[in-house]
């Protein structure tokens, strides 16, 4: 059996916290900004996030591109060659659909967020 390196939808707890899901919408928010190559998004997010080691060895481990081309299989994003001085280089666009994604990812956000603190008030009230 095939094991999947993503997730293949956005659905409101489906996938929790797991890094290579948070991934997903690291890449999706970066997409909706601008198009990027593939260096260029996982170079952004080792960058803004250089404290969380998941992310750097999702990024040294390959599963960014993985997840990259899981995106664009379900249709999340699209890429094109750009060819240019230099070698060629696969830049990702972000599509509508993967718009609607990027926004149900961060009502998800929001939702672990509350579950979050819900924990963090239970652990510090009185027994």
């Amino acid at each position: 059996m095939k094991r999947r390196c993503c997730i293949t939808k956005f659905e409101v707890g489906y996938a929790g916290l797991q890094p290579s899901y948070i991934l997903q919408g690291l890449i999706l928010k970066l997409l909706s900004q601008k198009p990027l190559h593939g260096y260029e998004i996982l170079t952004k997010i080792e960058e803004r996030f250089p404290n969380i080691p998941a992310f750097r060895e999702l990024v040294e481990n390959g599963l960014g591109y993985r997840i990259l081309r899981s995106l664009e299989a379900i249709g999340f994003i699209t890429s094109e060659w750009e060819v240019s001085e230099g070698p060629a280089r696969r830049v990702y666009k972000i599509t509508e659909k993967g718009l609607e994604a990027l926004n149900t990812f961060a009502k998800e956000l929001d939702a672990l967020k509350n579950a979050i603190d819900s924990f963090k008030n239970f652990l510090s009230e009185e027994v």
